[in-house]
């Protein structure tokens, strides 16, 4: 779902640049670079805050049902979103600037389908090389949400391994996380064949 949104949103942001919707741009770049620039360690008591203490939306802790879900999995992903928005803008604004993209304009190629043609793949690129060790880290999730949020994750597990110098707990923890490094990288290799046709393997 992050990679969605921030597809979609980095997509709008840089078909918006330099039209009549311009401000689409500015506001979407300003909000991207607000959420990249806030650590987690703000933003998760904030939200637990407005929505569970001032809305009641949402349980404040613990894990269980979907509702228990929200609040964490929001505060974990708004991040990636942001960074992932930010990085699908620039470079799909790059990626138009390029003569071949010229040369589908002077076809009269319609502007939705020379982005998704031709324009959408290989601005796509950047975003699957950051995915790689982004999906590790999502999995393995972050101490500040786990603790803030009461989850049993990862995170937690190593502090507390390495707080009571359980050595064995925080290796196993490590080598778990350096493997989905290595998984997801390797997943991230295999898709650039599907992205880019000069790459062949």
């Amino acid at each position: 779902m992050p990679v969605l949104f921030g597809v979609f949103f980095g997509v709008l942001s840089a078909l918006s640049r330099n039209t009549r919707l311009n401000a689409i741009d500015h506001v979407m770049s300003i909000i991207a670079m607000l959420f990249i620039s806030t650590p987690i360690v703000v933003t998760a008591p904030i939200a637990v805050l407005i929505f569970a203490v001032w809305l009641g939306m949402f349980p404040a802790g613990s894990w269980g049902s979907l509702t228990h879900m929200v609040l964490p999995a929001t505060v974990l992903a708004i991040p990636y979103i942001a960074i992932i928005t930010q990085i699908t803008r620039s470079s799909l604004i790059e990626i138009l600037s390029s003569p071949f993209i010229r040369t589908a304009k002077a076809k009269g190629l319609s502007m939705p389908r020379i982005v998704w043609k031709h324009a959408l793949k290989p601005a796509l690129m950047p975003v699957v090389s950051f995915l790689g060790p982004a999906i590790a880290g999502i999995l393995t999730g972050s101490v500040i949400v786990e603790t803030v949020y009461t989850i049993p994750g990862i995170g937690v597990q190593v502090v507390q391994g390495a707080t009571n110098r359980d050595y064995n707990l925080v290796l196993a923890l490590t080598i778990i996380y350096s493997l989905l490094v290595i998984l997801f990288n390797l997943v991230v290799d295999i898709v650039y064949a599907f992205l880019d046709p000069k790459i062949h393997y």
